[in-house]
């Protein structure tokens, strides 16, 4: 053999020697696939501004962890579950995500949920409310890190019996999320002496509620409330207030409502409603130097949607390298066990995912009140998450047997 050829042969070796000693993934990026709402009644609570908190948290975290690259992949699920479905195997198969992010809208949160379960990928969502979620559609691999329909119902329905306003009707949307958001209601103001008069179903993207809010002024109820959703959500309150519904003496409530909501509203118009919530951008520092963060990419304040994805996906990364691995089991293990942060908030995740935090009870500003164009919350109290999350069911959910 010649010199040449010894050389090569040494430096193919050399090459192979390394490869086998290289760590496993080590040239394989860990890759996030966020399943979001760009285009249909949820794309203002999520959409544009879910994309940017998930690289804001990337980018804090280093853009790396345990050697390998953290790679975004991001689609539009336009709020259908079959699509979301098809996204969700896609980013699975083929694009192997270890993770999935965001999923809104209730109906599209329980079919990727099932979806990655199968496939064993960690989801986390921060989106959909369903409290199925952790209950009857329950997975051992994913989070629920948005308040559920239970939490929301029981603040915002405690605040409004406790002043005396007890019979209620409802406006909701029908599909899963205002189904099970009602059903929520119902049984909270069963629990404290108020009752329910009625319900209405309302299609999702309905222009026009003129037929449901006539119908709700026809009931003398103290309340109506609307379990709508993002654009719906605007759109049923404005006309609600085109038809004097709250000049009448009802009383006017959204029970998920967000804070690009009442930006849209109008302090004119959203004045005096009750909000619920696990985050609001003036709550404290670390919420400040967030939405700081976040107006000079996105050019507005996040809503809670936006900030629990921001901290959702630094748990995620934090638990990646704490487990050593993006091994689902060993990574929903580490994200149980780790204590983990919500811009200020402690968080623990219980064994069935649902993840637990306090909540806030705020009412939104007159027009006098507000200072600046955002500012639009006044603080009532603070409600602890033990009060407000149901308790794990290992009835229904089954992996916990």
């Amino acid at each position: 053999m010649n010199t040449t050829s010894a050389k090569l042969m040494c430096a193919a070796m050399t090459v192979a020697a390394l490869a086998i000693l290289a760590p496993a993934n080590a040239e394989q990026p860990l890759t996030l696939g966020l399943l979001t709402d760009l285009s249909s009644f949820g794309s203002d609570v999520t959409g544009k501004g879910s994309i940017a908190a998930v690289q804001m948290a990337i980018d804090e975290f280093g853009g790396e962890v345990n050697g390998r690259k953290i790679e975004l992949i991001s689609a539009d699920t336009q709020n259908k579950p079959d699509i979301a479905a098809n996204l969700a195997r896609e980013f699975i198969e083929e694009k192997h995500v270890s993770v999935l992010l965001d999923l809104p809208q209730s109906a599209v949160s329980l079919t990727v949920q099932a979806i990655a379960k199968e496939h064993h990928v960690i989801d986390i969502v921060t989106s959909g409310v369903t409290a199925d979620l952790t209950g009857k559609s329950c997975s051992p691999y994913a989070v629920h890190w948005a308040e559920d329909t239970n939490a929301l119902a029981a603040g915002t329905v405690n605040a409004l019996v406790s002043q005396g306003f007890k019979r209620w009707y409802f406006v909701a949307a029908d599909f899963a999320f205002g189904h099970t958001m009602e059903n929520a209601a119902r049984s909270m103001l069963n629990e404290k002496g108020g009752s329910t008069v009625g319900t209405v179903w309302v299609p999702t993207s309905t222009a026009d509620y003129s037929s449901f809010i006539l119908r709700a002024a026809n009931t003398k109820s103290d309340v109506v409330a609307f379990a709508t959703v993002g654009n719906d959500f605007v759109t049923s309150i404005k006309q609600a207030h085109e038809f004097g519904l709250a000049q009448s003496g009802q009383k006017l409530t959204g029970l998920i409502t967000y804070l690009s909501d009442i930006h849209s509203l109008g302090l004119d118009v959203a004045q005096g409603l009750f909000v619920t919530s696990s985050f609001y951008w003036d709550q404290n520092a670390p919420a400040r130097a967030f939405a700081a963060k976040f107006e000079r990419i996105e050019g507005r304040e996040p809503n809670k949607t936006h900030a629990s994805l921001y901290a959702a996906t630094l748990h995620y990364l934090n638990s990646v390298k704490q487990a050593g691995s993006s091994d689902a089991d060993a990574v929903i293990r580490a994200m149980k066990t780790m204590p983990a942060d919500y811009l200020g908030k402690k968080v623990k995740i219980r064994e069935d995912g649902r993840a637990i935090f306090d909540l806030d009870l705020y009412q939104v500003k007159s027009p006098g009140a507000s200072k600046a164009p955002w500012d639009l919350y006044t603080k009532i109290k603070s409600i602890p998450g033990a009060e407000v999350f149901a308790p794990m069911n290992k009835d229904v959910c089954t992996f916990l047997h």
